[in-house]
């Protein structure tokens, strides 16, 4: 008979940090002041509403692959993210020449064969993933979540406050390079350093990202919104491009929220680290909008002068023909 295992479950307001790691099945157990995850030989899903201090949550296990992932959702909380302000866990770290976003697309393109095995370690259990690659040891194996910090090569120096990126999707080449399409969920800051090889992993802390309201905020939002569509409709027109409409006119400006808007666009700024960096490091969703919408209000005045004398010289030239 195969022993049990217990595997408790940490509450964070509405989230919880165990991805439970067993070859064969689990339920749940809980009480009023506590919630275990108890592995046996049966295999099979459980699912079960518990309370746990004055809330109500979801506790659910869900096996895929060999791996058991192990939630507790409280569907009031809505997004487990906004709601883990100050919690503390070990993440590895991937440092890059580029800033990460939260609401944001970041595709990365795997070689090494250190980061190799970090990523398939973080997506064990999926199909495609190499299993002689996988660290079995590791807290974050089949997670799927991993933080990003911006490296600065010039300064020698990596950011303090990164973003924690989920994979979506991944392939693998034939000469083992991984294709990972990514997505930023919610910032942190680094607290310390725990191992610095094979790969980065530090101690972070998860930063506040709830939603600012208010029409003065939401007002802003629109600005921004409506200056990046004009920025963008002068800069094809003095390129004489042709684009998609979903270029012109992105879906991202009619569903994002003030906050995951002033983060999405700020991702568009990727010629600009510093100033991405910087608005990722802003608390205030509000004084982000302000300094995108006065950056791009610089940048269409900027276009707009150049699109005035490319139509001067354009007319130059057709008098003097």
């Amino acid at each position: 008979m195969i022993p049990q295992q217990r595997h408790s479950v940490e509450m964070c307001g509405s989230r919880t940090f165990l991805s439970g790691r067993v070859n064969h099945g689990a339920h749940i157990r809980h009480n009023k002041h506590s919630i275990a995850i108890v592995v046996t030989n049966k295999s099979r899903v459980g699912a079960r509403d518990c309370m746990y201090g004055s809330k109500k949550y979801t506790v659910f296990a869900k096996r895929q692959g060999s791996v058991w992932r192990v939630s507790a959702l409280n569907p009031e909380d809505g997004d487990a993210d906004s709601s883990s302000k100050g919690i503390q866990e070990n993440l590895p770290i991937f440092p890059l020449g580029i800033v990460a976003l939260p609401a944001s697309q970041c595709p990365l393109h795997i070689f090494e064969a250190r980061y190799r095995v970090l990523f398939s370690t973080l997506l064990d259990g999926d199909d495609g993933v190499d299993a002689g690659l996988v660290s079995p040891d590791k807290p974050w194996r089949g997670t799927r979540r991993f933080g990003m910090a911006y490296y600065d090569q010039q300064a020698g120096g990596l950011a303090s406050i990164g973003t924690v990126l989920e994979i979506e999707a991944h392939s693998t080449m034939e000469d083992g390079r991984m294709l990972i399409e990514n997505v930023g969920k919610q910032r942190f800051k680094i607290v310390d350093v725990v191992e610095e090889k094979p790969v980065l992993v530090c101690r972070v802390e998860y930063l506040d990202d709830e939603e600012d309201i208010g029409e003065e905020v939401t007002a802003l939002g629109r600005d921004v919104a409506d200056l990046f569509k004009d920025v963008v409709k002068l800069s094809t027109k003095i390129k004489d491009a042709e684009v998609e409409e979903d270029v012109l006119e992105p879906k991202e400006l009619q569903t994002l929220g003030p906050r995951d808007l002033s983060f999405w666009v700020a991702s568009l700024f990727a010629g600009s680290p510093y100033n991405q960096q910087a608005l990722l490091e802003e608390n205030s969703t509000q004084k982000r909008l302000e300094i995108e919408k006065e950056l791009l209000e610089n940048t269409l005045k900027y276009l707009s002068a150049q699109s005035a004398l490319q139509s001067a010289f354009t007319d130059t030239n057709e008098s003097d023909s």
